[in-house]
């Protein structure tokens, strides 16, 4: 369990009550991560929802068929990562890899599933859900054209 005081430091869980932030209290465990780790990998069943509290994390994606992994964006603290878990088919679309270390908070996807069954809860987490999606794939879609030979000298700036 963390503290919902922790919860209500950062500004993913505003708007959640005080009794879904007790729930989401309940239904969380806090852990060290180490530079290099991996907190989970592209591919793999998600089981996880995860929200860095401290440290960065780096956000990767396998190139085309090689083994190569592409960096698409760096979280910081205050950033929710694996999102899959709570989406079906529940498996992870990127790999997320500790950059600094720091702390995440680790949501179990069987846990959540209980908590989405309000209606209210559900809405809220899946519209900060969508917005964390949508940010990614802006991220991913800037990444992809500061790659691409005929992008514009400026196109990663938009």
């Amino acid at each position: 369990m963390v503290s919902p005081e922790l919860l209500r430091r950062f500004t993913f869980f505003a708007g959640f009550s005080d009794e879904d932030l007790k729930r989401l209290a309940m239904a969380g465990r806090e852990q060290a991560v180490s530079t290099g780790e991996v907190l989970f990998a592209e591919g793999n069943h998600a089981d996880n929802l995860h929200f860095l509290t401290e440290g960065e994390v780096e956000i990767l994606n396998r190139s085309g068929g090689s083994k190569k992994d592409i960096a698409l964006s760096s979280l910081s603290a205050g950033e929710l990562l694996g999102w899959s878990a709570v989406i079906e088919p529940n498996v992870y679309t990127a790999t997320a890899r500790v950059t600094r270390p720091g702390r995440v908070i680790i949501f179990a996807g069987a846990e959540l599933e209980k908590l989405i069954g309000n209606d209210r809860f559900c809405s809220l987490l899946m519209k900060k859900i969508a917005q964390v999606i949508s940010q990614r794939l802006k991220d991913t879609r800037i990444q992809l054209l500061s790659l691409s030979p005929n992008a514009p000298p400026d196109a990663n700036l938009k």
